[in-house]
């Protein structure tokens, strides 16, 4: 299974906080769910970006949860394309965490290493 790196982690804040930063103020984010998420949480939720991205289907929904916390949220791939050469896939993100939930469409491409990467939309 391919491991996307934890900084990721910001990209999912800043996409799933649903809000316009202004400059580097940051304090948004308290109120994002993706702040009320735990280790044990973003582990759930990477690896299931990781299943969604490489094996899902258009359409479908890979879940996560964590019984623990009561975070959970799924990952959709809604559809492949190529860009740049590269294999690439958008794919929406809904999470719950906190009594917090956002939704995100994140745009992702392997690298020629073989990693899943955040791209930014065009």
């Amino acid at each position: 299974m391919i491991r996307i790196h934890r900084t990721l982690l910001l990209a999912l804040a800043l996409m799933l906080a649903n809000v316009n930063a202004v400059g580097f103020n940051l304090s948004f984010l308290q109120d994002a769910p993706v702040s009320h998420l735990n280790d044990a949480d973003i582990d759930l939720l990477l690896q299931a970006v990781d299943e969604a991205l490489e094996g899902a289907e258009d359409g479908t929904d890979t879940w996560w949860e964590n019984p623990r916390t009561g975070s959970n949220g799924s990952v959709t791939p809604i559809r492949s394309f190529e860009h740049i050469g590269l294999a690439c896939r958008l794919a929406r993100i809904a999470t719950f965490a906190g009594g917090r939930s956002g939704t995100s469409e994140l745009r992702f491409c392997k690298s020629a290493e073989g990693k899943w990467v955040v791209v930014p939309q065009p």
